[in-house]
């Protein structure tokens, strides 16, 4: 059932903490696991650490739709918007240290 109750001003800036969180825990799992699955595919533990926070943009993408969904469907729209809009930045800074980094 949806909340119909209105969230207070911190709900964007919670949002916000949020996915910096999953963000942190995102590139804990990169730095640890990237270096043993490039090991296995035979590529250089930079050459994994580069692929994986650079290609950040697409991996946000495994834990923002799901938590924006569930944030929908729990009627916490300011925290949703909070999510999408610290997705979207991080959207924009990715691309452009991607693009930095093939010059």
């Amino acid at each position: 059932m949806r909340n119909t109750q209105p969230e207070g001003p911190g709900g964007i800036m919670e949002g916000l903490l949020l996915l910096w969180v999953f963000h942190v825990l995102a590139g804990v799992l990169i730095f640890f696991l990237g270096p043993l699955i490039a090991a296995r595919l035979g590529y250089t533990f930079v050459a994994a650490w580069n692929v994986g926070f650079l290609g950040l943009c697409f991996w946000q993408l495994l834990y923002v739709v799901p938590l924006v969904r569930k944030l929908n469907r729990q009627g916490k729209t300011a925290t949703m918007t909070g999510v999408i809009i610290g997705a979207l930045l991080t959207a924009l800074a990715d691309g452009a240290c991607y693009l930095t980094s093939t010059r």
